[in-house]
């Protein structure tokens, strides 16, 4: 693949191999992690590499890394047994300063921390914290499209004491929905910080008949799963790319005692049955960008994964045409609400609908 054409900060993490001490070298991928974007650290020898999303782990394993699928656990690793971490900083804070955390203490005295990130992720600041977490030399460069990568040494013991502040990052914790409904969720899971608007929406009007099975396809922590148990449906399962997900949904349907089962996959890839209800309040967009591939991805998912008299309701941002994108698979497609902000579309087959 031509550089040019690799994005920037797995460019230059690449670049900076060159800094790294020989040793077993452990990179974090980030969601957006390509195998064409990381070539060089395959070929590299004992390379492990790590990453929460279900998507990056399939691509990986094709092309046979050594690949972990976890919620960025770094604990597997023993203290002082690695000499290089290369990571690409993420979205949420805590997860940043939780594999920084965990870096100070699975690199050996001399081991280096190849963290990446552009200027709008606040890379600059995490450096300087890393930085002075770990008291050696500190390497930086940066591109002329804004990314910027630091190389930091570790030299000494890290002290309890001087660790970033992560959320407790490896802990979930409760968040209080209604009164009478508490669940647990932790930062980098979509909404958990309160009740999604959406997802509250998709809830309030979903019909959940008595006894039917139910899919909630790209669950997070299992807010729709949880609410349609509540509903009377007698199978839930759930599903999501997000291993951190996966633990929160798991967590929550032990809690609330919900039947069925929770699969990590990529939009259902790995479920291999159908359901009466198919919810989904999926990632339709960013900012105002719809995307057309994803929506119809998740689409053709609904109908893989929806019987033949099955319903399914989806919900979304009131100005995405999901109406027009859903002709092209199913024949009744009905907006059932619109708030102004969200709204929740029905769609089946044209059969009638199961009423279990």
């Amino acid at each position: 693949m031509p550089e040019e054409r690799i994005p920037p900060c797995p460019w230059v993490l690449t670049q900076s191999q060159r800094f790294a001490p020989a040793g077993p070298h452990v990179v974090v991928l980030d969601e957006n992690a390509r195998v064409a974007h990381y070539a060089a650290f395959l070929e590299a020898p004992e390379t492990t590499f790590v990453t929460n999303r279900w998507t990056v782990l399939e691509e990986f394993e094709g092309a046979g890394a050594r690949v972990a699928f976890s919620d960025l656990d770094l604990a597997t690793y023993p203290a002082g047994s690695v000499s290089a971490v290369f990571f690409r900083v993420a979205k949420e804070k805590a997860l940043v300063h939780h594999v920084i955390n965990s870096s100070a203490r699975m690199l050996a005295d001399g081991g280096t921390l190849h963290i990446c990130g552009l200027r709008r992720e606040g890379i600059k600041t995490y450096i300087e914290k890393a930085g002075a977490l770990f008291q050696g030399k500190k390497h930086v460069k940066t591109t002329r499209v804004g990314a910027r990568c630091g190389v930091l040494t570790k030299r000494g013991k890290v002290r309890p004491a001087d660790l970033l502040p992560d959320d407790d990052y490896t802990c979930l914790r409760p968040v209080g929905i209604a009164p009478e409904l508490t669940m647990h969720t932790k930062p980098g899971i979509f909404g958990w910080r309160k009740e999604d608007p959406g997802s509250a929406l998709l809830a309030s009007v979903a019909d959940i008949p008595s006894g039917c099975s139910v899919l909630d396809l790209g669950c997070g922590y299992g807010y729709l799963a949880i609410r349609a148990s509540q509903k009377g449906a007698a199978e839930v399962w759930a599903t999501d790319s997000n291993a951190a997900a996966i633990s929160a949904c798991q967590h929550n349907y032990k809690a609330f005692g919900v039947s069925g089962e929770v699969l990590a996959g990529d939009c259902g890839d790995t479920v291999e049955r159908t359901f009466d209800i198919v919810l989904c309040n999926p990632p339709f967009h960013e900012g105002f960008q719809v995307s057309s591939e994803l929506t119809g991805k998740f689409l053709g998912a609904i109908v893989r994964l929806l019987d033949a008299k099955g319903v399914a309701f989806v919900v979304v941002n009131s100005f995405i045409m999901l109406e027009k994108a859903a002709k092209t698979v199913f024949t009744d497609i009905d907006t059932v609400t619109d708030n102004g902000k969200f709204k929740v579309v029905r769609l089946t087959q044209g059969t009638q609908p199961c009423t279990t």
